[in-house]
């Protein structure tokens, strides 16, 4: 059990007592050793070991493969985390971290990072500690040197957050003039090549990023025509986007409008942006109407709680009860109208609706299946869940992939588990029937059925 108040207890037993248990568990692991080696070391031998290593880093010749890369992404972790134990200065912690940086490429390219653990420590950890220590290095300019060529000679797109960062550790003029610096690297490039025309854009994302940062939703607008003159539906919506965020929202709208409903990709993303635009202006013709919209088009919790905020509490069993019916008598099927029979607790309606539509079931989506059939069972909605464990159980059967197979025994002991408590069958085959056809159309399956018959 652990203690309310550990800290205050530990230091309550003494140094003495901490120091031998310290010891004693660093004859037992390698981690505690490197823990008392660390915290016994002095800070110029701290710097000469975290200078070794990362030598160490930049020599390793051995492949790591991709069942390594965890292990290997978690010691760079560790390594990072103490060089922000050990190391105070500012300016060493923070060359210690751009050393690091600069042989992002060969320690990459040393290994299968097929999961990305190695890029996340770079665009995460090393970045978190760069900031770290930025934050307290007086020289702004030196700092935005920094950033600009780390940025520049990202070879494998680990070093982007560096900017995105840029606002944590350098003042507004600085940033600007970061901005500027990179407009112009942009339109000095030949762009007459791909890899120009990428470097140029590589350049206008770090302006992007700035911009937004700085709350400039016109260099922003700017950055982002010249990246993507088509003026597609997802640039029209990162403008307005950033243009709300500057508090904007005339501007934010007009460039929502420039989006043909017809042609966006991201309408959901769209209405959502709406809402906030009309409630900015405080249009609640508007607000009501996109509100409206958005829960007829993806009925859930979500849509209904938005609405609800807007046209009044006072209407919830009456827009449940509506959108109920309208499910009913929609002829196709929807899992996530089901899911919102069950969330707005119309059990009965959510069987009916389920007991409806069983054809169109499908028992290969185990994720969105699952959960359902465990609710209707909490709910002791007991056929539907019957119904939903059959799909479940004969989607395993039909696939014929022995390593799943004692998914579908533990299905068929479930549904052995219902039959009984089952009144109604509603003109399903009872479950002895069911197991009868399904033991002649899968009586080949002989790994299934020692596995059943194991288990019983």
């Amino acid at each position: 059990m652990t203690p309310v108040n550990p800290r205050e207890q530990l230091i309550g037993l003494g140094a003495e007592k901490l120091a031998d248990a310290l010891l004693d568990l660093s004859t037992r692991s390698d981690q505690a050793r490197k823990l008392v080696e660390r915290l016994l070391s002095s800070p110029e031998d701290s710097l000469r070991y975290f200078k070794a290593k990362l030598a160490g880093l930049k020599r390793r010749e051995r492949f790591v493969g991709k069942g390594e890369a965890r292990s290997y992404a978690q010691e760079l972790a560790d390594f990072l985390a103490d060089i922000q134990a050990a190391i105070e200065d500012p300016k060493t912690g923070l060359e210690l971290v751009v050393a690091l940086f600069e042989i992002d490429s060969k320690i990459l390219e040393s290994c299968d990072d097929s999961y990305g653990f190695m890029g996340e420590i770079f665009r995460f950890d090393a970045t978190e500690l760069f900031t770290h220590y930025a934050r307290d290095i007086a020289n702004k300019s030196y700092l935005s040197d920094l950033v600009f060529k780390l940025y520049q000679e990202d070879e494998y797109g680990v070093r982007e957050k560096l900017v995105d960062q840029a606002s944590q550790f350098l003042p507004e003029e600085t940033l600007r003039f970061l901005a500027q610096r990179f407009w112009e690297n942009a339109e000095n490039i030949d762009k007459t090549t791909t890899d120009g025309q990428y470097a140029a854009r590589h350049s206008l994302f770090a302006v992007e990023s700035l911009a937004r940062q700085l709350q400039d939703a016109p260099l922003f607008e700017k950055a982002a025509l010249a990246i993507w003159p088509d003026l597609s539906p997802a640039t029209c919506l990162n403008i307005a986007e950033v243009y709300l965020e500057a508090q904007d929202p005339g501007k934010a709208l007009h460039w929502v409008k420039q989006i043909p409903q017809k042609t966006i990709l991201e309408e959901y993303r769209r209405d959502k942006l709406l809402l906030d635009v009309y409630r900015k202006i405080n249009d609640q013709e508007k607000l009501a109407e996109v509100a409206w919209k958005m829960f007829r088009q993806h009925k859930d919790i979500d849509t209904l709680e938005e609405l609800l905020s807007i046209i009044g509490e006072h209407q919830r069993e009456k827009v449940i009860a509506e959108a109920s019916q309208e499910i009913l008598v929609i002829p196709s099927f929807s899992y996530s109208d089901l899911s919102f029979l069950l969330d707005t607790n119309q059990i009965d309606l959510a069987q009916k609706y389920l007991l409806k539509n069983v054809t169109a079931l499908n028992g290969d989506l185990y994720n969105l299946m699952l959960p359902l059939a465990q609710r209707f069972e909490k709910e002791n909605r007991l056929l539907a869940a019957t119904v939903i464990y059959r799909e479940l159980l004969e989607s395993i059967l039909s696939r014929a992939q022995s390593k799943y197979y004692h998914h579908g025994v533990r299905y068929l002991k479930k549904l052995e588990e219902l039959a009984p408590q089952v009144s109604d069958w509603q003109g399903f085959p009872p479950h002895e029937l069911y197991y009868q056809k399904i033991a002649e159309t899968h009586a080949r399956k002989k790994s299934f059925w020692l596995k059943y018959e194991k288990g019983k």
